[in-house]
């Protein structure tokens, strides 16, 4: 394992943490043609920063694969709530659905359609409801969803 050399949150230790691959890329994601990725699609880099992580942008380490230190150490406070959001719609996909894309965008696709913001919450509103029981959280997802979309446009 290689020690983490990162300085104090400065100019000069956010190039080093760069250089050294510790970055989480915001989201969604500028591609080289210029184009953005469809916040609907947002979720996919998520998936890919986790599993493969994105040299281009910086990532050069698979956020799965990063060390503890590397996201609560000195520098924590500028990864820890990213990597844990980024966790938390990683697990979900990977670990409650096996990676079955079609059946988490049956669960959440209405909430994919807003965003990954939008997708974290409702995410941790259906593990708050039905915690630990990860098949009937797939069920009520939608509704979920539903409920979170229809306040939010009451409230417009």
């Amino acid at each position: 394992m290689t020690p983490c050399l990162v300085q104090p949150l400065g100019t000069s230790a956010l190039v080093s943490l760069s250089s050294q691959g510790l970055l989480i890329p915001n989201v969604p994601v500028l591609h080289v043609n210029g184009m953005w990725t469809l916040k609907a699609d947002s979720w996919r880099d998520i998936v890919r920063h986790w599993t493969e992580g994105e040299p281009r942008l910086g990532l050069r380490v698979p956020l799965k694969d990063w060390p503890h230190h590397y996201y609560n150490g000195p520098h924590g406070r500028k990864f820890n709530t990213k990597y844990y959001q980024r966790s938390v719609v990683v697990t979900e996909f990977l670990n409650e659905f096996r990676g079955d894309e079609q059946a988490f965008l049956k669960a959440y696709g209405r909430a994919t359609g807003e965003g990954h913001t939008r997708l974290l919450k409702a995410i941790l509103d259906a593990r708050k409801q039905h915690r630990g029981d990860g098949e009937r959280r797939r069920h009520f997802a939608n509704d979920v969803c539903g409920r979170l979309l229809d306040a939010t446009e009451q409230q417009a």
